[in-house]
């Protein structure tokens, strides 16, 4: 009697044995699904987070720069001061300014509005300018930080890198009326990962 006994044990045991290495290997490919899934869910995650950034900042500069030149007062369109185009841009650093009234008259009638490119940081910014006047600054002075306020950066420099900020403008004319094209391009990457990236654009037709 105690032979069969053995026996039927030993099957018992290799049994278990072999349940328990198919549980091993189903709980791995489980795991490493589950791992494989919250890595693929953080770079969505991340990748999002950097296209609402840029689109966030895509919205912003449309909405703004629509009242580019508004003077509601004279019926002339405003630019800064000694400039002849309403959005004054410039390639090194990239850079682009206006201004535009907010209040009939006082120290506070116009608001400038900047965006400057610092290429030469690390990691490189873009910094917003918006300063308030009794008439339209300089170009110099909008984009200055400390002239009539501060400028600050328009993203976490300790998370995002601004890898390019790129402004071209063309005037299209013809015998009635003069337009200023702009156009405006950004790229923003992680610090900590930089191949992870985003980039906006926005085209923007002025009537001067």
């Amino acid at each position: 009697m105690v032979t069969p006994i053995a026996r039927y044990t030993g099957s018992i045991s290799i049994e278990l044995l072999v349940s328990s290495v198919i549980g091993v290997v189903i709980l791995g490919a489980v795991t490493h699904l589950f791992v494989q899934s919250n890595r693929h869910a953080s770079y969505r995650t991340k990748q999002m987070l950097l296209q609402q950034k840029v689109v966030a900042l895509m919205m912003q500069f449309k909405q703004d720069a629509q009242r580019a030149g508004y003077d509601g007062i004279e019926g002339k369109r405003i630019t800064l001061h000694g400039e002849s185009s309403i959005i004054v841009s410039q390639s090194s650093p990239s850079s682009l300014a206006y201004s535009y009234r907010i209040a009939p008259s006082g120290e506070k009638a116009f608001r400038n509005i900047a965006y400057r490119y610092q290429s030469t940081t690390k990691p490189a910014r873009l910094k917003y300018c918006e300063k308030t006047s009794a008439a339209p600054l300089t170009f110099q002075q909008a984009i200055t930080s400390g002239v009539s306020g501060v400028c600050y950066s328009l993203f976490d420099s300790n998370i995002i890198s601004v890898d390019s900020f790129v402004v071209s403008s063309d005037k299209i004319a013809n015998t009635d009326w003069v337009s200023q094209y702009l156009h405006v391009t950004a790229t923003v990457s992680l610090i900590a990962e930089p191949n992870r990236s985003a980039s906006g654009a926005i085209q923007l037709l002025l009537r001067n």
